[in-house]
């Protein structure tokens, strides 16, 4: 009877020595049986670009590469934009808290470029923790020479965000097309070069003015550099040095 009972458990024993470990991995994007009203979106394929962790913090960034849509009777297709490296938004992902975000949920961009800027921010004495620093990018939001469509023709922005992707704004004003932007180490402002359409032919070129802006992450204040006395003085000076003889 006892060896009844022993070859019993052995047996019972071996099974359960032989069972595989449960994974508890659940898939979200695999798709749902059920019809629901989100279904004909099943088509669309996010483009989810090489992710860039942001130094002294807990932030990936997942740039989103742009994709313009068409929908069909059976859903959406997709073709891929007409340039490279063209994003239409960013997603956050914190490696800590598993939190995740968009940078916009509502704005149309043509995101061109972004810098996480964290490095010269170490430099300063107001720096005392992880996830501070800024990141900046150039982003297209407006048909600005009036073409119908939101392209590399139109002019660019300059905003900034925090490495979590909040508060992020613009810090160029409206009108002008940014051609150069740079952190001025330790005083917490930016020097911004953008070109007004002084011709007003909606195009951003060499026939118009470049001004100067200097912009206080602080108290997130845009003053132009050079005031308007001190430009039409230099104006002065240029036409009576260079002024062509006739």
């Amino acid at each position: 009877m006892n060896r009844v009972v022993i070859s019993t458990l052995l047996i019972f024993g071996l099974g359960a020595c032989n069972e595989k470990p449960k994974n508890d991995f659940i898939d979200k994007t695999e798709k749902q049986n059920i019809e629901t009203s989100d279904s004909k979106y099943s088509t669309i394929n996010l483009q989810f670009n090489s992710p860039t962790v942001l130094d002294s913090s807990d932030w990936v960034i997942y740039p989103l590469t742009l994709e313009e849509l068409e929908e069909t009777e059976t859903g959406f297709k997709s073709s891929s934009y007409d340039r490279q490296y063209a994003y239409w938004n960013i997603a956050f992902f914190n490696i800590e808290t598993n939190q995740t975000r968009l940078l916009s949920d509502s704005l149309k961009m043509l995101i061109h470029s972004f810098s996480p800027i964290s490095e010269w921010l170490n430099k300063s004495a107001q720096r005392s923790g992880t996830n501070e620093g800024f990141i900046s990018y150039t982003i297209t939001t407006r048909d600005s020479n009036s073409d119908g469509k939101l392209d590399f023709g139109d002019s660019k922005y300059l905003f900034i965000s925090e490495l979590s992707g909040q508060n992020f704004l613009q810090i160029s004003p409206d009108n002008f097309d940014v051609i150069h932007w740079q952190p001025i180490d330790a005083t917490r402002k930016i020097i911004i070069q953008a070109r007004r359409d002084s011709n007003q032919d909606k195009n951003f070129d060499g026939a118009d003015e470049i001004i100067s802006f200097v912009y206080e992450i602080e108290s997130q204040k845009l003053a132009q550099v050079f005031s308007s006395d001190f430009n039409l003085a230099t104006k002065k000076l240029l036409d009576s040095q260079w002024k062509k003889k006739k």
